[in-house]
C-alpha cells in the first residue's frame, strides 16, 4: 500500500472523472455497452430518464475525507447513506436486512420501487479495501438470514476513500476519490455492469496458545467478538489480498503511527507520504523479516496440498486475489514472461479475479517492488491454486486488505468462500476477466448486466 517514488494516475477529480465508455469497440466483449453508462449531473435528483437500480451508500467514518462525503450523499435524493464503525456493526446488519428483504418477507429486489422499476439495489463502499470486504461480508450475512440465494446478492461498488484502494483500482472507479460529483458516481453505480469477485476466508489458528498481535479486529460476520487473545481460531473474510513479511511490516508500522498520531494521518496524502518514509526505512533496513533465530525460512507454504519452496532470499509472501497492492503494484506481472527459477507460463492460468484461483509471490524487498512498479521485472511466481496454507514458527507482521496486525507462530489456511457481484467501473481495469486489461471504459472483463 505505500508509495515508490514513481508517478502514479491522477486521482479522481471533476474535471477527469472518466465518463461513458472509452475502451476502442474491438476490445469489448459482444454487448458489453449496448446501455448507456453515464449520464449527465446537473441535475440534483437520480430519477432521471432510463432504468437503474436504487443505491444505498456505506461509509467507513475513519477513512480519509469520509465525513465530507457523508455530508455530500445526503444531499442527493433517493440514496440512503449508512454509516459503519466498531460499534454499530448489528445495527448495519438489520439495516442490510430490512433494505433488501420487503415487509412481507419478500426478496426486494424483485419489488417496483414507485417509479416504473424493479426495486433491485445497489451498496457504494465508501473507504479503503477493508472497507469493501467488510461491506462484502456484511451483506452477505444480510442475504444469508434473509434466505437469499447466493446467485441474488446485491451488487458492490467501491469509493476510494481509503489509502491503497486497490479494489477501486482494478475495476474502473479510480485510485482516490477527490471531488468529483457524487451523484454521477451514484448513477453510474446504478448502471454499471458486473462482473464476478472472489471472496476467500483466512483461518487462523496459533501453534500455542499465544494472543495475536494488536490491529487484528475481526467484525466481518457482523458480531462484536471478544479480544483475539482469547481466542485460539479465528476466520477472517478477504477479497483481494494477504501477505507475510517486509511490505505488511510497513503497513503495521503505519498502522501503530496513525493510532498514536491520528492527526499526521489525516489525508490520504500524508498516509502515501508515511508509507514512503517507512517503505524507505525498510529499504535501509535489509531484510530478515521471513527469518527465524536459526537463519532458516520460518515461513512453510503450501498449495493445494504441495508444499512450496520459500527462500532465503524472500522477504515477503503475498497471496493475491486481485493484482494490485502496494499503491497499484502488480507482483505477479501480468501479461509477463516468467523467468528462470518461477512458476512456468504453462503452469498456470491467466489470473481472473472470480476464476476461484489465488497468485502467490515472493517479493525479496523494496527494491523488488520499485522495480515492479516501473514495469521492470516482477515477483518470484511461486504458485496458483484453490487452497493456500502457510505455517509461521516466528512472529511476522501480516496484513489482509490493507488491515495489519502481528502474526504469532500459526497456520494460516485460506480458502474459497464464495463470491459476489462487483459494479465496474468506467476507468482502466486489470484481471477481471483471464488475460484481459483495458485502457478505459470498464466492462472490458465484465461478463454480465442484471
Amino acid at each position: 500500500m505505500f508509495s515508490a517514488c514513481l508517478p502514479r494516475r491522477e486521482p479522481l477529480t471533476a474535471d477527469n472523472f472518466p465518463s461513458g465508455p472509452s475502451a476502442p469497440e474491438s476490445s469489448r466483449p459482444a454487448g458489453a455497452f449496448d446501455a448507456p453508462h453515464a449520464c449527465d449531473a446537473s441535475s440534483s435528483s437520480l430519477d432521471d430518464d432510463g432504468p437503474h437500480d436504487r443505491v444505498c451508500v456505506i461509509v467507513n467514518v475513519r477513512a480519509p475525507g469520509a465525513k465530507t462525503a457523508v455530508k455530500r450523499l445526503k444531499r442527493l435524493h433517493g440514496v440512503e447513506v449508512l454509516v459503519m464503525d466498531s460499534k454499530s456493526q448489528e445495527r448495519l446488519l438489520r439495516r442490510l436486512e430490512e433494505l433488501l428483504v420487503g415487509s412481507d418477507g419478500n426478496d426486494a429486489r424483485d419489488k417496483d420501487d414507485g417509479h416504473g422499476r424493479g426495486g433491485r439495489i445497489r451498496f457504494l463502499a465508501g473507504g479503503g479495501d477493508g472497507t469493501i470486504a467488510a461491506a462484502a461480508s456484511l451483506i452477505a450475512l444480510a442475504c444469508e438470514r434473509a434466505g437469499i440465494a447466493p446467485e441474488l446478492r446485491a451488487p458492490v461498488a467501491p469509493l476510494p476513500l481509503g489509502t491503497g484502494n486497490e479494489l477501486s483500482r482494478i475495476c474502473g472507479w479510480g485510485a482516490l476519490y477527490a471531488g468529483a460529483p457524487l451523484e454521477r458516481i451514484v448513477r453510474d453505480v446504478s448502471r454499471a455492469y458486473l462482473a464476478k469477485l472472489d471472496m476467500w476466508t483466512a483461518t487462523i489458528a496459533p501453534n500455542e496458545t499465544e494472543p495475536f498481535g494488536g490491529g487484528f479486529d475481526d467484525v466481518h460476520d457482523g458480531r462484536r467478538n471478544e479480544s483475539l487473545s482469547t481466542q485460539r481460531t479465528r476466520e477472517r473474510k478477504f477479497c483481494c489480498f494477504f501477505s507475510v513479511g517486509f511490505d505488511a511490516h510497513i503497513s503495521h508500522r503505519f498502522t501503530r503511527r496513525r493510532e498514536r498520531d491520528p492527526k499526521s494521518c489525516a489525508t490520504a496524502w500524508q498516509n502515501k507520504a508515511w508509507y514512503a518514509y517507512y517503505g524507505a526505512a525498510e529499504f535501509v533496513a535489509g531484510g530478515g523479516r521471513l527469518l527465524g533465530e536459526d537463519g532458516k525460512p520460518s515461513v512453510e507454504l503450501w498449495v493445494d496440498g504441495r508444499r512450496i519452496h520459500v527462500g532465503r532470499d524472500l522477504n515477503s509472501v503475498q497471496v493475491f486475489n486481485i493484482h494490485s497492492s502496494a499503491d497499484g503494484v502488480d507482483f505477479w506481472g501480468t501479461n509477463r514472461a516468467s523467468v528462470k527459477g518461477e512458476l512456468p507460463d504453462d503452469a498456470f492460468a491467466p489470473p481472473c479475479v472470480g476464476d476461484g484461483m489465488l497468485e502467490v509471490v515472493g517479493t525479496r524487498g523494496v527494491s523488488d517492488l520499485v522495480a515492479a512498479r516501473g514495469g521492470f521485472a516482477h515477483s518470484r511466481r511461486l504458485a496458483q491454486g484453490r487452497v493456500v496454507e502457510l505455517r509461521t514458527s516466528a512472529a511476522v507482521a501480516a496484513q489482509m486488505d490493507g488491515e495489519t496486525w502481528v502474526l504469532p507462530p500459526s497456520s494460516v489456511v485460506i480458502t474459497h468462500a464464495g463470491s459476489i457481484p462487483l459494479c465496474v467501473g468506467p476507468g482502466a481495469t486489470r484481471n477481471l476477466r483471464p488475460g484481459l486489461e483495458t485502457s478505459g471504459g470498464g466492462g472490458g472483463g465484465c461478463l454480465m448486466r442484471l
